[in-house]
């Protein structure tokens, strides 16, 4: 049986007042403890398979660094068929765009 992971990145710049969806406005210092629970937590899984589809929704997890999403992915992205970020447009650039696809990442959510 396939099955797809949803990591939730709660972090954003500001709260809109149109939003519902839980997030928060923290320093980035707070992101690394975050994705350090969230690899606890997908170890205890013990994932016996690679996931088909992993999103990495929020909040904007293109705010994370380069390098948190990288810890997040690894040993997670295996044989999945689709990997997708949601981005704002002010977080993102061409740079960014060429890690993402070294990482793995090969679908973005713009809005």
């Amino acid at each position: 049986m396939s099955f797809g992971l949803y990591f939730h990145i709660p972090f954003c710049e500001q709260h809109c007042h149109y939003c519902t969806f839980p997030i928060t406005v923290l320093p980035k210092s707070e992101h690394a403890p975050y994705i350090r629970n969230l690899r606890k937590e997908l170890a205890l899984a013990e994932l016996a398979t690679a996931p088909e589809t992993v999103y990495l929704g929020g909040g904007t997890p293109s705010l994370l660094g380069s390098d948190l999403i990288e810890q997040l992915l690894t040993n997670v992205v295996g044989a999945a068929n689709e990997v997708s970020i949601e981005v704002n447009p002010g977080t993102l650039d061409p740079e960014l765009l060429d890690v993402y696809l070294q990482l793995g990442i090969n679908r973005v959510s713009l809005g």
